[in-house]
């Protein structure tokens, strides 16, 4: 694994600061174990090179935005401008990122060894541009450039994790504000949206050659959320 890290930070006039990070990185194993299964699961388990590949959870490419607005007091508008206009934060993240790699098998167990794990032969390029939503919904890829093997073929030429999915774009921002109330009490309320902007942020598309969903993207992350909360604090 492999990572290159720059940040920049910067406070303006008028209670406003901006945070910013862009991370390069590289992380290549011969499969991305799941913590709670530490089987390696391997394509030719006498040949591991055939796995060396981006992990399943490669992401070369991440940019994430922070930022947060103190708004000053206002005096000028009487108890309006005290006690509901002064003194809010606003916070907000944003991220960009590049999606993650994903595997494309045959679905057939050409070598025999009881493991659905066989991959196809690559015979083209696979990635496609110039895609908008609706297309990359329908065939994220160029399924064509895949085949599969030839009968008493084992092992097919495709690499590992060959293509990456969609990527990220996603804002979340919040608002708070403390009130006083009694004695030494406040009350603070928060709101706060996921997904400012509805980004739709797809997944990964299906990768097995023999599912009628082949190349076909079926889910995306979670849609616009708003909610609201009252704290108390005494």
């Amino acid at each position: 694994y492999n990572a290159l890290q720059t940040t920049l930070t910067k406070r303006f006039s008028h209670g406003f600061s901006f945070l910013g990070s862009y991370v390069w990185a590289k992380s290549l194993d011969i499969s991305s174990i799941d913590p709670a299964n530490i089987t390696l699961t391997l394509s030719d388990q006498n040949n591991i090179s055939r796995d060396h590949a981006p992990s399943d959870y490669d992401i070369p490419h991440v940019f994430v935005a922070s930022y947060i607005w103190n708004t000053p007091k206002i005096t000028h508008l009487g108890i309006f401008g005290r006690y509901v206009v002064s003194d809010w934060q606003f916070n907000g993240i944003t991220t960009l990122r590049k999606g993650t790699p994903f595997n494309v098998t045959s679905g057939v167990d050409s070598n025999l060894d009881g493991i659905a794990t066989d991959r196809p032969n690559e015979v083209g390029n696979p990635v496609l541009g110039g895609q908008n939503r609706a297309q990359k919904i329908q065939g994220f890829f160029n399924k064509a450039a895949f085949a599969q093997v030839p009968a008493s073929t084992p092992y097919g030429n495709a690499a590992r994790n060959p293509i990456f999915g969609p990527g990220l774009i996603n804002t979340d921002f919040s608002g708070f504000k403390n009130f006083p109330a009694w004695e030494k009490s406040t009350v603070q309320f928060r709101a706060e949206v996921f997904n400012l902007f509805n980004n739709v942020n797809l997944s990964n598309p299906n990768g097995v050659m023999t599912s009628p969903l082949f190349g076909k993207i079926s889910g995306s992350a979670t849609a616009r959320q708003i909610q609201f909360a009252l704290k108390v604090s005494f």
